[in-house]
This record gives structure tokens, sequence and C-alpha cells, in this order.
């Protein structure tokens, strides 16, 4: 529902109940940086981010699920499913979202593959979508070329240098957790009077990175916690999904779903706060959660506690 209201919200500039839901907010719809006149879809949240970063998950369970021997009408109703989400990706016109979720959607199906030949067909299936839609959606390109633009990028730029900066001043502990704006600020605004623009071009919340707000809040120590809790995760998750019996076939989809859909997650937080955001945060460690206990059918709950 998410996505389709997503769709309708790019294509109309229209917000049904925005008001009710986000009395507060001075613009409901955000218009696309490089897309003149475009409005990316925001489903029920205020941020067309942060209705990409979501629907990953979602998308990764469907698509994980489909592949599973359920009957064919099932099926078609999963991949369908899929579909819809993907466009609603596609509408919030989020680069990164777009790569992640044909990188995720390639992977589910490596991993969903019994006999391990199906990867040749999703890559041809994900490349003939590719060019059909830089074919028939011209602004999409205009989007892409935008990322190589450092006269339009050049605040993610200067935010992610302040973020690399503030490390090698604290390498160990950081600047202390949730003081990157405390800290940050400044930096910027001396490179913005520099450039001699108006205003700095994004907000400093954050680095705009995951990895690099960990770096700069928490320093070596927490950032390579936080690599290591990944690291145990995907070998816990894995280990669960490849003893999971042949019949469990929610329980199989949902544990691909869910460790594709975490290492999405994460992969989109290279380029932007995904951890660092409510909604988005919410469905990470969910779907983390949820995926370890379905240890109790493989016997492998004891081995994660420990």
């Amino acid at each position: 529902i998410a996505a389709i209201f997503g769709v309708y919200q790019s294509l109309s500039g229209h917000y049904p109940w925005g008001r009710l839901l986000h009395p507060h907010a001075k613009t409901l719809l955000q218009e696309v940086p490089g897309l003149t006149g475009r409005v990316g879809g925001a489903g029920f949240f205020y941020s067309r981010l942060t209705l990409a970063h979501v629907l990953l998950f979602p998308f990764c369970w469907s698509l994980s699920l489909g592949l599973e021997p359920y009957r064919l009408r099932t099926r078609i109703w999963l991949g369908l499913t899929a579909v819809i989400i993907a466009m609603g990706i596609f509408f919030t016109w989020t680069r990164a979202g777009l790569v992640v979720a044909a990188a995720a959607a390639l992977l589910t199906v490596l991993l969903g593959s019994r006999r391990g030949k199906q990867w040749w067909r999703a890559l041809l299936v994900l490349s003939l979508m590719g060019a059909a839609t830089l074919i028939f959606v011209p602004q999409m390109m205009d989007r892409l070329q935008a990322s190589f633009s450092g006269s339009k990028d050049w605040g993610r730029l200067t935010i992610w240098q302040t973020a690399l900066d503030l490390t090698s001043q604290h390498p160990a502990a950081g600047v202390g957790f949730g003081n990157f704006k405390r800290d940050a600020v400044d930096r910027i605004q001396l490179q913005v009077e520099a450039r001699r623009a108006k205003r700095f071009p994004a907000a400093i919340d954050y680095a705009h990175s995951n990895q690099l707000t960990l770096l700069a809040e928490t320093g070596l120590v927490g950032f390579f916690a936080f690599c290591l809790l990944g690291l145990l995760y995907f070998r816990s998750c894995h280990a669960i999904l490849r003893d999971l019996p042949a019949d469990r076939f929610l329980e199989r989809g949902f544990a691909r779903g869910a460790l594709v859909s975490v290492a999405a997650f994460l992969a989109a937080g290279f380029l932007h706060d995904t951890l660092f955001h409510a909604e988005g945060a919410f469905f990470f460690w969910f779907t983390m959660g949820t995926s370890l206990a379905l240890g109790k059918w493989t016997g492998r709950s004891g081995e994660m506690r420990s």
C-alpha cells in the first residue's frame, strides 16, 4: 500500500492526508534534485529516502518467498507484490535505493536457486529492466549523471571530508555519540564561506553515511564493534537458513529475505543516514531479531546466545 501510494504521489504531486500525518511539515513532497518539477514518492512518510529504505525489507521478503515452491497462484501474487514494491522504490527517485534494490534482487535469486544456475537469468532480466528504464525514462539518466557532478554534490563531499577529519583527530573513541553536528557545523561553515555559497545544501545532523557517522562519533572502537555485529549476524543467519527444513517455506523465505534486506540496508547506508532515522532503524533491528529467532527450529539458538 505504501509503495502504491508513493507511485501516485510521484506521478501526481499530490499527498492525500498529508497535513493529517505531518501537520508541522512545511513541504509535504520533496522535489528531486536534478529533476525539475519531479517529486519523489514518500508513502506515509515525510521523506522519499525513508520510503526507499523501508521498502527494501518487504521487497526482499516478497521476492524471497516467491522463490519457495508454493502453489503457482501464491507465487504469482508474491511476484506481483515484489514488482509493485520495486515500482515504489523507483518512484522515490533515490539513486542508491535503485542500485541496492537491483543488487538485492540478484543476490536473493542466487541464494534461492537450488541448482545455482538461475543467476544468469536474473542478471539478464535486471539488465533488460535497467536498459528499458534508461531508454523510456530519460529523467533517470539525468538523475544518474547528477551523481558525478561535483558542483551539485559538493555538500555531501564536504560533509564526508568533515567526518574523516573528526575521525583523524579522535581516532579511538570519536567525538561522542550524537555530537557530530556540534563539532561539524563550524568546520562546514568555513567551507560554505570559502565557496561563497548562500547556505550549505544539506542537513548536518549526521555525516550522510552510517559508517562515517559511526567513525566520527564512536571512533574505531565503535565502528569495528558494529562491523563485528554485522559479521556475526550474517554468519548466524546463513547457518539458520542452511539448516532450516526444506518444507519450512515461510521460515526459509523470511530468513533469506532478512539476510539480503539487512545487507541492502547497510549498503544503502554508505550514502545515507539509514541507521539514524527511526523508521528505517526499526525495520533493521526488527528483521535482525526475528530472523535470528528462527534458530529455535534449527537448534542453533544456544549457539547464537554464546
